[in-house]
């Protein structure tokens, strides 16, 4: 009983049996992923035991790979290109293109280990039957109102966030006050817009209402730059 590919036998495998006498059982052990099939003179039985021997025997034991079925099921609003379901040898992979309709995205449940690339899911290594469940929801719609926060960029210049609509700031200087601090409580209300960058309105020195504007403004001697409002400094 020579060793083949995919497990090994369990017990004596060479045995020396008087004429007319049974031989020891034997049993055909798969490794893992593989599974007994039969032995090569077409018996099935695998804890062997050759009866009233009359002359030499030999056989080989038959193994073969696992295979499992790996399914793929898909709700409404998204297809799946190609067969839904595979068979797949243990420890392999496959994967499954998905395609949502316009308007909708992919997500996905009972995933089978795997994950998205593209448009492309790939499961992870199979070790059982498996199913993915490919569901779609509708992609949120991006809100109206203008966003006003902006980021830093890598010059120091403001940039719009990520889905954010776009604002142009124009640098421009911030009034020049013409009392000190306390002798007039004209305010100047403002908007963060980075760590030196604001958008702000007020009234001016003739108390006329200014327009709001983006201005750049950094904390200076005599001046408080808080998270809400901009006091002028005196002259």
């Amino acid at each position: 009983m020579p060793p083949v590919p995919g497990g090994s036998i369990v017990g004596d495998v060479s045995q020396k049996v008087v004429a007319g006498d049974d031989g020891r059982p034997v049993v055909a052990e798969p490794e893992v992923g593989y599974q007994f099939v039969a032995w090569s003179d077409g018996r099935t039985d695998n804890h062997r035991v050759d009866s009233e021997v009359n002359g030499d025997v030999t056989v080989t034991a038959g193994f073969a790979p696992l295979v499992y079925t790996v399914s793929a099921l898909a709700g409404s609003h998204g297809i799946i290109e190609g067969p839904t379901s595979r068979p797949v040898t243990h420890g392999q992979e496959t994967n499954f293109v998905v395609k949502p309709d316009e308007g909708y995205m992919v997500d996905v449940e009972e995933s089978c280990g795997g994950h998205f690339d593209g448009e492309l899911y790939r499961t992870g290594p199979v070790t059982a039957d498996c199913t993915v469940n490919f569901t779609f929801a509708a992609i949120p719609a991006v809100p109206d109102e203008v966003f006003d926060s902006l980021a830093d960029g890598p010059e120091g210049e403001p940039v719009a966030p990520v889905d954010a609509a776009v604002v142009t700031t124009v640098a421009a200087p911030l009034m020049e006050p013409s009392m000190a601090v306390g002798e007039n409580e004209n305010m100047v209300e403002g908007e963060r817009l980075g760590d030196t960058w604001w958008r702000v309105r007020g009234i001016d020195a003739e108390g006329v209402a200014v327009e709001p504007t983006a201005v750049e403004q950094k904390q200076k001697p005599g001046e408080r730059l808080g998270d809400t409002w901009i006091r002028p400094s005196s002259n």
